[in-house]
């Protein structure tokens, strides 16, 4: 899913677009899911100290847990 226009501007107003620095993945197109908000200089990227707590991390730690 990428982030629109319609998001940005519609009921929330949004103001800045902010990601951890964990792996982000490109969308079907093959874009960047932030792309829009990097264009309009509201995108910006945080820290994440423990970057094993993403849905892909949570996931993985779910199934490794199930083989044991």
């Amino acid at each position: 899913m990428n982030v629109t226009e319609e998001i940005l501007s519609g009921e929330y107003n949004v103001a800045v677009v902010a990601h951890g620095n964990s792996h982000l993945e490109q969308d079907m197109n093959g874009k960047h899911p932030y792309e829009l908000p990097k264009k309009l200089g509201i995108y910006t990227e945080i820290d994440t100290p423990n970057s094993t707590i993403t849905t892909e991390g949570i996931i993985n730690r779910i199934i490794e847990n199930r083989k044991t």
